[in-house]
């Protein structure tokens, strides 16, 4: 007798985020509809608390317990990740070693650092900052050189793996004293997208602007 075909599969793959492995399944039509919902909305709570949703249905727990809650979603799922996410979730694509681009290394001077985008809860922090300033001249939202310097500094310091004794040393003086202009807005870049200059995100199945 002939088998009967299957259209609704478990997920033939499994991958690695922020530590722990889960299933790489497709999610069901309802949580599809619920996904396009929040999707462009990364950082918020809507986003996070579906995430973590899907995310704990999916989980393979390992020998130390771990709560895949709104929580871990904001702490350890990046900008960077939401694409491949979406590949996986949505139409069950094999990230490959999408989540381990955060692995890399950035140099600025000779300090190294961590070449991530923003976890969720960092975007979210971005975007409450952003939103509290007023227009500015042409209508633009533009956070202040000292806030954006503070902001850049905070983020080098959780991301600094090497060249310094003590992380706290990345402060506003030391971010403008080692950045140039196209230095900051490449870190921008990579801080909002994962991505570092030269990539081509378009060939990596990403948006085609940063």
């Amino acid at each position: 007798m002939t088998n009967p075909a299957q259209l609704t599969g478990h997920g033939s793959f499994t991958f690695k985020l922020g530590g722990q492995t889960f299933r790489g399944a497709a999610v069901p039509l309802a949580q599809y509809f619920a996904w396009t919902a929040v999707q462009g909305q990364p950082g918020s709570e809507e986003h996070a608390s579906f995430l973590a949703q899907v995310l704990a249905e999916r989980h393979r727990p390992g020998r130390v317990p771990c709560p895949i809650d709104t929580e871990w979603v904001m702490q350890h799922v990046r900008v960077q990740h939401i694409a491949a996410l979406e590949g996986v979730l949505l139409e069950e694509i094999d990230p490959g070693d999408a989540f381990e681009r955060d692995t890399r290394l950035l140099t600025i001077g000779r300090v190294k650092f961590q070449a991530a985008s923003y976890t969720l809860a960092e975007h979210a922090a971005h975007q409450t900052l952003f939103e509290a300033q007023g227009e500015g001249q042409g209508g633009q939202r533009r956070l202040p050189a000292d806030v954006r310097f503070d902001e850049v500094g905070r983020a080098l310091r959780v991301r600094h793996r090497a060249g310094l004794s003590d992380p706290a040393l990345i402060t506003v003086d030391w971010v403008m004293e080692h950045l140039t202009l196209p230095a900051l807005a490449a870190l921008d870049r990579l801080l909002h997208t994962g991505y570092l200059p030269g990539e081509d995100r378009a060939a990596e199945g990403g948006p085609s602007k940063p």
